[in-house]
Parts: structure tokens; sequence; C-alpha cells
């Protein structure tokens, strides 16, 4: 019971940072393409 709670929250966690890894990677993109345009 307990390790399938932990492991949820473990598995969450990632999902997050991986959601927040990407979006830093999309803006990070944006930012190259606004100064390879300019």
């Amino acid at each position: 019971m307990f390790f399938s709670l932990a492991n949820k929250t473990y598995i969450t966690f990632l999902a997050l940072r991986n959601c927040f890894l990407i979006l830093q990677w999309l803006q990070w993109q944006g930012y190259s393409q606004q100064y390879n345009s300019i």
C-alpha cells in the first residue's frame, strides 16, 4: 500500500519534471529562433 503510494508520487514527480523540462526547452527554442530571425 505505502509502496504503491510512494511509487505514484514518484511517477507524478517525474511527469511534472518532464513537463517542466519540455516547457523550458520549447522556450529556449523560441528564444533561439527569435535571435536567428534578427
